[in-house]
């Protein structure tokens, strides 16, 4: 995976590569822990995040 962004306490990585959307995965950078992802929800017409506690 390719790291997207990395902040503080926060990392963004490119999960899935799409002709129009992207799929991104957060993480937590001190503990490693995926906290959720950043898809796109065709039905809002916009980006989502989704906790990975929802999967």
């Amino acid at each position: 995976m390719e790291i997207i962004k990395e902040t503080k306490y926060m990392r963004f990585e490119l999960v899935e590569k799409k002709s129009k959307t992207n799929k991104y995965l957060v993480c937590n950078k001190k503990t490693d822990d995926e906290l959720g992802t950043i898809e796109w929800y065709s039905y809002w017409r916009q980006y989502i995040f989704k906790p990975s506690w929802e999967r």
